[in-house]
C-alpha cells in the first residue's frame, strides 16, 4: 500500500528546475549588482549618521510612555533629528561588497525554490491540496 502511494508522487527534475534557475538568477544578480557595488565602493561606503549618546538617552526617556514599538522608534528618531547634534560618516566600503556577495544567492535560492514548489504542485494536485489543507488548519 505504501509503495502504491509513493508511485503516485511525481517530482520534477531537481537539476533542471532548481539548480539551473538558481545559477541563472544568481549570475543575473551579480551582473545587475556590479555597477551599484562599484559606485558604492568608490563613494567609500554608505552614509551613516550618529547622534550624541546622552542626547539619545534623554530622548528615549521623553518617549518612554509610548507602548507601541514602531511609534516609540519613530518618536525617538524624530527627537534625535530635532534635538541632537549629529555627525555624518561613512559605513565602510566592505559592507556593499558583503551584500553583493550574499544577496544574489539568497534571492536565487528563494525564487528557485518557489518555482520548484510550484512545479511539484502542478504535477501533484493531491500534494497541493494536502499542503493547503494542512496550512489552513495550522492557522
Amino acid at each position: 500500500m505504501l509503495q502504491k502511494l509513493f508511485k503516485t508522487f511525481d517530482a520534477p527534475d531537481f537539476y533542471k528546475y532548481f539548480l539551473v534557475p538558481f545559477a541563472i538568477i544568481t549570475i543575473i544578480g551579480y551582473i545587475f549588482g556590479l555597477p551599484f557595488v562599484i559606485r558604492d565602493v568608490k563613494k567609500g561606503g554608505y552614509n551613516t549618521i550618529t547622534y550624541d549618546t546622552t542626547c539619545v538617552k534623554m530622548n528615549e526617556e521623553r518617549c518612554k510612555e509610548i507602548l507601541n514599538p514602531s511609534e516609540y522608534q519613530s518618536c525617538v528618531a524624530n527627537q534625535n533629528k530635532l534635538r541632537c547634534e549629529s555627525t555624518k560618516g561613512k559605513g565602510g566600503s566592505t559592507f556593499p561588497v558583503i551584500l553583493y556577495v550574499i544577496l544574489p544567492p539568497i534571492i536565487g535560492s528563494i525564487l528557485s525554490s518557489m518555482l520548484y514548489k510550484l512545479l511539484i504542485f502542478i504535477k501533484n494536485p493531491k500534494v497541493a491540496a494536502g499542503y493547503i489543507l494542512a496550512d489552513s488548519l495550522r492557522k
